[in-house]
């Protein structure tokens, strides 16, 4: 869907979600092969318009990055 080195951005996250047919959202944080940081929080705020499941890989961002777990429900 994206181009490499692109991210995704919370107004196609929208788009799809809004169609209802998702159930879970899974996103990598941080690409390090193509220095791809998704805006994970803008994201997250759309995430909690649906009832679907966010999941993040922070694998290789969580030890730099500043992640407020809790604020991203």
């Amino acid at each position: 869907m994206f181009e490499w080195g692109q991210v995704p951005d919370a107004k196609l996250i929208d788009e799809k979600l809004s169609s209802g047919k998702y159930d879970a959202l899974t996103l990598v944080h941080n690409e390090t092969s193509t220095r791809g940081t998704t805006p994970i929080e803008e994201i997250s705020k759309v995430v909690k318009k649906y009832d679907v499941s966010f999941l993040v890989d922070t694998v290789s961002s969580m030890g730099g990055v500043k992640i407020e777990v809790d604020k991203l429900g």
